[in-house]
């Protein structure tokens, strides 16, 4: 939820609880204990207008549909490559390259390549990114052997938890000086581009 939402909601909440103590006080004003004269008893009962009613609930009405608006209109994360571009041929290790909006702070955005039909291989550490949202990180795409193979670049939004996933699986490879890659990708891409390695 962003400001803009909490403002919109907060606003809306406080005018509903506004406008129903005003129509209740109006429409039901406080009686005289039991037993007690009354005085004006033939005047008639305090009553907020009819138009000023509806023109209160047609204000909370609109605010509330704003208020839906704002959610539904509230942008989620964007993130693409921008390179390489799709069905290029692509070297042993590149920088790949792209561009991102409205990534929530607790996220990092990580590349992982694919091998066709074999594993994932994350990059060795999350893209760097830069104020604008531009994005790099360089990546080994197969090894030496896999000319000619389909590869696939994959941009994710990696959690803590994968985070933790993808460190762990790199200082491992580190250490054994193998790298065997991970079975399945654990999390949504958020774009992919095919390539093919040189």
């Amino acid at each position: 939820m962003d400001e803009t939402q909490i403002i919109a909601s907060i606003i809306t909440g406080l005018f509903l609880l506004v406008s129903t103590y005003m129509t209740l006080r109006w429409r039901w004003p406080k009686q005289p204990p039991q037993g007690k004269a009354i005085e004006g008893i033939d005047k008639p009962k305090r009553r907020m207008p009819s138009k000023t009613i509806v023109g209160l609930w047609v204000v909370v009405a609109i605010l509330f549909v704003v208020l839906i608006w704002s959610f539904a209109k509230s942008p989620g994360p964007f993130v693409r490559i921008t390179y390489p571009f799709e069905n290029a041929y692509v070297n042993l290790n590149e920088t790949i390259r792209g561009t991102s909006q409205y990534v929530p702070e607790e996220k990092e955005i990580w590349v992982v390549v694919y091998v066709v039909g074999y594993r994932y291989y994350p990059a060795e550490k999350p893209a760097i990114v830069q104020a604008d949202g531009d994005w790099s990180s360089f990546v080994w795409i197969g090894d030496e052997d896999d000319t000619n193979r389909s590869m696939c670049i994959i941009a994710v939004l990696a959690d803590s938890t994968i985070q933790a996933k993808y460190d762990k699986y790199i200082q491992d490879s580190v250490a054994s000086g193998f790298f065997p890659g991970l079975e399945v990708l654990e999390v949504k891409a958020e774009d992919i581009v095919s390539v093919t390695r040189k």
